[in-house]
Protein backbone atom coordinates (compact mmCIF):
# COMPACT_ATOMS: atom_id res chain seq x y z
CA UNK A 1 0.00 0.00 0.00
CA UNK A 2 2.56 2.01 0.74
CA UNK A 3 4.44 1.75 -2.84
CA UNK A 4 1.08 2.79 -4.23
CA UNK A 5 1.25 5.69 -2.20
CA UNK A 6 4.84 6.45 -2.92
CA UNK A 7 3.71 6.30 -7.01
CA UNK A 8 1.11 8.58 -7.08
CA UNK A 9 3.38 10.92 -4.63
CA UNK A 10 5.97 11.04 -7.60
CA UNK A 11 3.05 10.94 -10.29
CA UNK A 12 1.29 14.11 -8.65
CA UNK A 13 5.06 15.71 -8.43
CA UNK A 14 5.99 15.23 -12.04
CA UNK A 15 2.57 16.56 -12.83
CA UNK A 16 3.31 19.69 -11.57
CA UNK A 17 6.60 20.03 -13.48
CA UNK A 18 7.59 21.69 -16.59
CA UNK A 19 8.79 18.51 -18.08
CA UNK A 20 4.90 17.09 -17.76
CA UNK A 21 3.80 20.72 -20.00
CA UNK A 22 6.11 20.10 -22.48
CA UNK A 23 4.50 16.54 -23.51
CA UNK A 24 1.60 16.04 -25.97
CA UNK A 25 -1.43 15.59 -25.16
CA UNK A 26 -1.59 11.87 -25.12
CA UNK A 27 1.43 11.37 -23.16
CA UNK A 28 -0.38 13.51 -20.74
CA UNK A 29 -3.20 11.45 -20.84
CA UNK A 30 -1.63 8.49 -20.13
CA UNK A 31 -0.08 9.65 -17.26
CA UNK A 32 -3.53 10.94 -16.17
CA UNK A 33 -5.30 7.93 -16.67
CA UNK A 34 -2.11 5.96 -14.49
CA UNK A 35 -2.80 8.11 -11.85
CA UNK A 36 -6.62 7.27 -12.36
CA UNK A 37 -6.05 3.71 -12.04
CA UNK A 38 -3.62 4.11 -8.66
CA UNK A 39 -6.09 6.30 -6.66
CA UNK A 40 -8.57 3.88 -7.34
CA UNK A 41 -6.49 1.01 -6.78
CA UNK A 42 -5.81 2.78 -3.64
CA UNK A 43 -8.55 4.17 -2.23
CA UNK A 44 -10.42 0.52 -3.11
CA UNK A 45 -7.86 -0.95 -0.35
CA UNK A 46 -9.16 1.71 1.67
CA UNK A 47 -12.37 0.82 1.54
CA UNK A 48 -11.82 -2.87 1.91
CA UNK A 49 -10.59 -2.36 5.12
CA UNK A 50 -12.88 0.14 6.79
CA UNK A 51 -13.76 -0.01 10.54
CA UNK A 52 -16.95 -1.03 10.47
CA UNK A 53 -19.42 -1.54 13.42
CA UNK A 54 -21.29 -5.01 13.83
CA UNK A 55 -24.43 -5.69 14.90
CA UNK A 56 -26.56 -8.91 15.03
CA UNK A 57 -23.50 -10.80 12.83
CA UNK A 58 -24.03 -8.15 10.78
CA UNK A 59 -21.42 -4.84 8.90
CA UNK A 60 -23.17 -1.26 9.62
CA UNK A 61 -23.20 0.47 6.02
CA UNK A 62 -22.92 3.82 7.11
CA UNK A 63 -19.69 4.12 5.96
CA UNK A 64 -20.20 2.56 2.65
CA UNK A 65 -23.19 4.86 2.25
CA UNK A 66 -21.29 8.02 3.01
CA UNK A 67 -18.53 7.39 0.30
CA UNK A 68 -21.00 7.15 -2.10
CA UNK A 69 -23.07 10.34 -1.30
CA UNK A 70 -19.57 12.03 -1.30
CA UNK A 71 -18.63 11.00 -4.04
CA UNK A 72 -21.85 10.88 -6.26
CA UNK A 73 -21.76 14.99 -5.08
CA UNK A 74 -18.40 14.82 -6.55
CA UNK A 75 -19.64 13.08 -9.84
CA UNK A 76 -22.25 15.79 -9.77
CA UNK A 77 -19.88 18.85 -9.54
CA UNK A 78 -21.76 19.78 -6.17
CA UNK A 79 -18.61 19.27 -4.18
CA UNK A 80 -15.62 20.48 -6.06
CA UNK A 81 -13.15 20.87 -3.46
CA UNK A 82 -11.46 17.82 -0.52
CA UNK A 83 -13.58 20.34 1.99
CA UNK A 84 -17.06 17.76 2.77
CA UNK A 85 -19.22 19.64 4.72
CA UNK A 86 -22.24 17.99 6.64
CA UNK A 87 -24.99 19.89 4.81
CA UNK A 88 -28.49 19.43 3.61
CA UNK A 89 -27.06 18.44 0.37
CA UNK A 90 -24.71 15.75 1.91
CA UNK A 91 -27.90 14.59 3.99
CA UNK A 92 -30.03 14.51 1.31
CA UNK A 93 -27.74 12.54 -0.81
CA UNK A 94 -26.79 9.84 1.94
CA UNK A 95 -30.52 9.29 2.40
CA UNK A 96 -31.43 8.35 -1.00
CA UNK A 97 -28.12 6.27 -1.21
CA UNK A 98 -29.14 4.60 1.30
CA UNK A 99 -32.87 3.79 0.24
CA UNK A 100 -31.52 2.73 -3.35
CA UNK A 101 -28.89 0.31 -1.68
CA UNK A 102 -29.69 -0.78 1.84
CA UNK A 103 -31.39 -4.02 1.81
CA UNK A 104 -34.89 -3.45 4.28
CA UNK A 105 -33.62 -6.41 6.05
CA UNK A 106 -30.57 -4.57 7.62
CA UNK A 107 -30.97 -4.21 11.45
CA UNK A 108 -29.61 -0.70 11.09
CA UNK A 109 -31.38 2.70 10.80
CA UNK A 110 -30.36 5.56 8.49
CA UNK A 111 -28.38 7.89 10.44
CA UNK A 112 -25.83 10.29 8.68
CA UNK A 113 -24.26 11.99 11.33
CA UNK A 114 -22.22 8.99 12.85
CA UNK A 115 -20.71 8.24 9.95
CA UNK A 116 -19.34 11.61 9.12
CA UNK A 117 -17.55 11.76 12.66
CA UNK A 118 -16.75 7.76 13.12
CA UNK A 119 -14.65 8.66 9.85
CA UNK A 120 -12.04 10.30 10.96
CA UNK A 121 -10.65 6.70 11.53
CA UNK A 122 -10.28 5.85 8.26
CA UNK A 123 -6.74 7.45 6.20
CA UNK A 124 -8.82 9.58 3.93
CA UNK A 125 -11.24 11.39 6.10
CA UNK A 126 -10.01 14.32 9.04
CA UNK A 127 -12.39 15.92 10.58
CA UNK A 128 -12.50 19.06 11.73
CA UNK A 129 -12.41 20.33 15.55
CA UNK A 130 -15.85 21.72 15.57
CA UNK A 131 -17.18 18.53 13.58
CA UNK A 132 -19.04 19.98 10.90
CA UNK A 133 -16.84 19.52 8.02
CA UNK A 134 -14.29 16.86 6.90
CA UNK A 135 -11.27 16.90 5.01
CA UNK A 136 -10.91 14.14 1.98
CA UNK A 137 -7.41 13.08 1.57
CA UNK A 138 -6.13 13.93 -2.37
CA UNK A 139 -5.93 10.52 -3.79
CA UNK A 140 -9.58 9.86 -2.36
CA UNK A 141 -10.76 13.21 -4.57
CA UNK A 142 -8.80 12.16 -7.50
CA UNK A 143 -10.67 9.13 -7.89
CA UNK A 144 -13.79 10.37 -7.07
CA UNK A 145 -13.68 12.72 -9.65
CA UNK A 146 -12.97 10.40 -12.53
CA UNK A 147 -15.55 7.50 -13.70
CA UNK A 148 -13.32 4.87 -14.40
CA UNK A 149 -12.42 4.74 -10.37
CA UNK A 150 -15.90 5.74 -9.63
CA UNK A 151 -17.02 2.44 -11.18
CA UNK A 152 -14.71 0.50 -9.53
CA UNK A 153 -15.43 1.83 -5.92
CA UNK A 154 -18.85 1.76 -6.53
CA UNK A 155 -19.18 -1.86 -8.02
CA UNK A 156 -17.38 -2.84 -5.10
CA UNK A 157 -18.74 -0.98 -2.08
CA UNK A 158 -22.49 -1.58 -3.23
CA UNK A 159 -21.50 -5.39 -2.92
CA UNK A 160 -20.45 -5.03 0.28
CA UNK A 161 -23.52 -3.25 1.24
CA UNK A 162 -26.00 -6.14 -0.36
CA UNK A 163 -23.95 -9.01 1.07
CA UNK A 164 -23.34 -7.73 4.66
CA UNK A 165 -25.33 -5.91 6.05
CA UNK A 166 -28.06 -8.05 6.80
CA UNK A 167 -28.00 -11.67 8.58
CA UNK A 168 -27.99 -14.92 7.32
CA UNK A 169 -31.19 -15.37 8.81
CA UNK A 170 -32.54 -12.89 6.66
CA UNK A 171 -31.02 -14.43 3.30
CA UNK A 172 -32.75 -17.23 4.05
CA UNK A 173 -36.24 -15.97 4.79
CA UNK A 174 -36.14 -14.03 1.75
CA UNK A 175 -34.33 -16.14 -1.29
CA UNK A 176 -33.05 -14.50 -4.25
CA UNK A 177 -35.06 -15.01 -7.21
CA UNK A 178 -32.77 -15.47 -10.69
CA UNK A 179 -35.19 -13.48 -13.45
CA UNK A 180 -32.77 -15.47 -15.42
CA UNK A 181 -33.63 -19.45 -14.59
CA UNK A 182 -37.35 -18.28 -13.71
CA UNK A 183 -37.43 -17.00 -17.61
CA UNK A 184 -36.23 -20.34 -18.06
CA UNK A 185 -38.86 -22.09 -16.21
CA UNK A 186 -41.49 -20.41 -17.54
CA UNK A 187 -40.48 -21.17 -20.50
CA UNK A 188 -40.79 -24.74 -20.00
CA UNK A 189 -43.95 -24.82 -18.15
CA UNK A 190 -46.03 -25.70 -21.58
CA UNK A 191 -43.56 -28.91 -22.23
CA UNK A 192 -44.02 -29.77 -18.59
CA UNK A 193 -47.76 -29.47 -18.84
CA UNK A 194 -48.13 -31.37 -22.05
CA UNK A 195 -46.04 -34.33 -20.69
CA UNK A 196 -48.51 -34.36 -17.25
CA UNK A 197 -51.39 -34.46 -19.69
CA UNK A 198 -49.97 -37.68 -21.39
Amino acid sequence: MQQVQTHINDLTSFMQTGVYASLDEATQAAIERKKVELCGKYFLEMARNLNRNKQRGCYAPHKAVMILAVMELVRRGLITSNVIRLDKQLKAEFKKVWELYVPPGSPFKCEYHNPFTHMHNEPFWTLSADKDKALLSPEALYAFSHEASRRAIRVFLTGTIKEETIGEAYHLSHPHIDWLVAEDMLAFAPVLGFLIAI
